[in-house]
């Protein structure tokens, strides 16, 4: 929307995702927050089941919750990340929150990072 302000995204992404993305946005010209928007409505569909897999999370019978616990994970990284800030519209930031409580994503940057690993070709 014209007007609507722009923040910060930051990411810390792991190096090998973060080659990937720099390689996409060389070959396609696409900005890198067209880039995680077209990743993230891509993966949408199968978001769930994609960022339970990367958490290791299995079906898990209903059960009745006597205590209020946490509903986000501590993740663990297997890679040296790097960071980069994309500008994103505050409209957009709340979409990701919205996902981010929808799939019980630990973070922003887990979804992200989630949908562009999907997204994104794998490099030879």
């Amino acid at each position: 929307m014209a007007g609507e302000s722009v923040k910060g995204l930051a990411l810390e992404l792991p190096k090998s995702l973060n080659a990937r993305l720099n390689a996409h946005h060389t070959q396609t010209k696409m900005s890198f927050v067209l880039t995680v928007m077209t990743a993230v409505e891509v993966a949408y569909p199968r978001l769930q089941e994609l960022i339970d897999k990367k958490l290791g999370r299995h079906d898990e019978p209903a059960r009745v919750s006597l205590f209020a616990k946490p509903t986000r994970q501590r993740i663990s990284r297997d890679e040296e990340t790097e960071r980069r800030t994309i500008r994103m519209s505050a409209g957009g930031l709340e979409v990701l929150d919205g996902l981010v409580e929808e799939f019980a994503a630990p973070s922003r940057t887990f979804l992200v990072i989630v949908a562009l690993d999907t997204y994104l070709p794998a490099q030879d």
